[in-house]
């Protein structure tokens, strides 16, 4: 039998070596936020995109009753901003077909999998946990059975058994596809300075317009006595479950939130909306530890730290809005032309796994 080659995703070189990625992640408060984000931080640069632009989806979060809102960038966005097509990929045969196809034609395939396989996630969930995460494959080699992926913002391989669990048609033990996407790199534009900012302050301006006026850490702040005596009653899996999608998500939200204040605009008062985000990232992160207690018979005053979450988060949303209202919201934000394309001519390949 003809051996299978190795397909792979040729606009997409490693640019960023492992250790620079680590020592970025270790310098923020939040090493990560959320799979989705964190997967678009380590693939943008790498196609020599500015990342920063895509964190206007952070702007305008809310308090979701139980939860922060899961942020990410839309399809839509990616398009305006990088010129990215991202469509959901129909699973009507294995997996692997399907990631095989669209390596071929270039393409990442983003897709959601079992972290209890990802060797990266080694003392989180790999082989104790199952977790649902998404990673975006870039190649893989049947032959000798190897897989290159991006999680979170790294770049990692796996291979063997490991493979043959992680491309099955199974999630979390359920026989359903998993959900999955298609990355179409072929017309991507490293638009950058003032058009890529503009762009990304018209997502934003969109963002905010499209929101409640209600301060989320007030919301959240009602809730705050109901989610304290929860974590008293239930063990460490459920906080671990709970901190994930409420303390975790504020903080690293707001800290990336302070990043894109950083990059879009160089004003006084938006340097001080940055320091107010990362002042709530801070604080959120310093409780986290606290609340980890309250099952083992600590106490923590969660509404009294969100009340100052909600001031903080009161200064940086007025001088963010005040920024967005200076420009022109009247204009549609267009496709991305004219700057430098990155389209097949960008495409290297991907040095071989071995």
């Amino acid at each position: 039998m003809a051996a299978r080659r190795a397909e792979r995703a040729p606009a997409l070189s490693a640019t960023l070596a492992g250790a620079e990625r680590e020592s970025q992640r270790a310098e923020r408060i939040w090493p990560e936020s959320n799979c989705y984000v964190d997967l678009w931080l380590g693939v943008l640069p790498d196609l020599s995109l500015e990342p920063e632009a895509m964190l206007a989806c952070t702007v305008a979060p809310r308090f979701e009753g139980d939860q922060w809102t899961f942020c990410k960038p839309t399809a839509t966005e990616l398009a305006e901003l990088y010129g990215l097509r991202v469509e959901e990929l129909t699973i009507w045969r294995s997996l692997r077909e399907h990631v095989a196809v669209q390596l071929r034609l270039g393409r990442l395939v983003l897709v959601e999998v079992d972290a209890f396989h990802l060797p990266d996630t080694a003392g989180v969930s790999y082989r104790s946990a199952h977790q649902k995460t998404t990673i975006g494959i870039v190649g893989l080699d049947e032959e000798q059975r190897r897989l290159d992926y991006y999680h979170n913002a790294g770049r990692y391989e796996l291979s063997g058994d490991e493979l043959e669990a992680l491309l099955s048609s199974r999630v979390l033990g359920a026989d359903l596809p998993p959900f999955a996407e298609l990355v179409d790199v072929s017309s991507a534009v490293a638009t950058r300075g003032d058009v890529l900012r503009e762009r990304s302050r018209m997502i934003a301006a969109r963002r905010l317009a499209n929101t409640g006026k209600t301060n989320p850490f007030c919301a959240w702040a009602e809730r705050a006595a109901l989610d304290t005596a929860h974590l008293r009653a239930r063990d460490l899996e459920f906080f671990h479950s709970w901190a994930f999608a409420s303390v975790r998500q504020a903080g690293a939200m707001a800290e990336q939130l302070a990043i894109w204040c950083e990059w879009v605009d160089t004003g006084t008062e938006i340097a001080a909306a940055a320091e107010s985000l990362r002042t709530i990232a801070r604080t959120l992160k310093t409780q986290q530890f606290r609340l980890a207690r309250l099952a083992r018979g600590g106490t923590v005053d969660l509404r009294s730290t969100l009340e100052q979450c909600a001031r903080e988060w009161s200064i940086a949303q007025g001088a963010i809005v005040r920024l967005c209202a200076r420009h022109d919201r009247s204009r549609p934000v267009s496709l991305p032309e004219g700057s430098s394309a990155l389209g097949r001519s960008f495409e290297r390949s991907l040095s071989a796994l071995s």
